[in-house]
């Protein structure tokens, strides 16, 4: 998820294990030309890893590439949003504790950014994120008086502190809330209970995914009490691809 460099000739990585959780990897002599381990420390690489535990570190001696993710390097974009999971994953997940759906949901999102659309594969695994971690805001009916919203023919808005969504009536001093539709909150529903391969047959309206990214980045921003550094990265990509055409 991560990798930076360390000493003349090595790397250390994060990584995310089925039997280990988040941990830290130093390899040594990564960086040399002749390295059987180059790349193995490129980001995104999804294989089997043998590790030996020092002291602060692992060491990861040798490793078996199951998935190398090329498309995530060679398309800016993808490669913007996969970083950008990788970093909430990062600041998320405590240091060894074992996550399997965590480990599943990020090998997924990464395929369907690699494969599919990427602002699809980064909203499924912001909401589901959130659904794994305890975090999952209330959508569909009112955080202060529990009202179904989709009854509710006045403005909804979004929340952050509040962990959800407000009613017209209970939304009317609200000065913090991001507005948002009715179609939007059902849809970011829908998509925490999900199977990966039904996403293919969804059409989605930008709309909708720009109310999504409101909603996340504004919930990740509140439970993580900081801004993603990644975020400037992906807006910066997307800005520069619209005005390519």
């Amino acid at each position: 998820m991560r990798s930076f460099k360390y000493r003349e000739a090595d790397v250390i990585i994060t990584l995310l294990g089925k039997k280990t959780g988040k941990i830290s990897a130093v390899v040594k002599g990564a960086r040399k030309p002749k390295s059987s381990m180059r790349g193995t420390v490129q980001l995104f690489n999804y294989g089997y890893y043998l590790l030996y535990r020092g002291k602060s570190l692992y060491t990861a001696v040798q490793c078996e590439t199951l998935e190398p993710f090329v498309k995530l390097r060679e398309n800016l974009l993808k490669f913007a949003y996969a970083s950008y999971i990788s970093e909430i994953l990062t600041l998320v997940l405590p240091e060894e504790e074992v996550n399997n759906a965590a480990f599943d949901l990020l090998l997924t999102s990464l395929k369907i950014i690699s494969e599919e659309n990427e602002v699809l594969g980064a909203r499924y695994f912001d909401i589901n994120l959130m659904k794994i971690s305890g975090f999952f805001p209330r959508l569909l009916s009112c955080v202060a008086c529990a009202k179904n919203i989709l009854n509710d023919r006045g403005s909804i808005v979004f929340v952050a502190s509040k962990g959800g969504v407000l009613c017209s009536w209970c939304s009317r001093d609200e000065k913090e809330g991001i507005p948002v539709s009715r179609g939007t909150l059902v849809l970011t529903n829908r998509l925490s209970s999900m199977e990966p391969d039904l996403l293919k047959k969804l059409k989605i309206a930008p709309q909708f995914f720009e109310e999504m990214a409101e909603i996340t980045r504004g919930f990740w921003r509140f439970i993580l009490d900081r801004e993603l550094k990644t975020l400037d990265f992906v807006d910066n990509v997307q800005d520069m691809n619209k005005k390519e055409g």
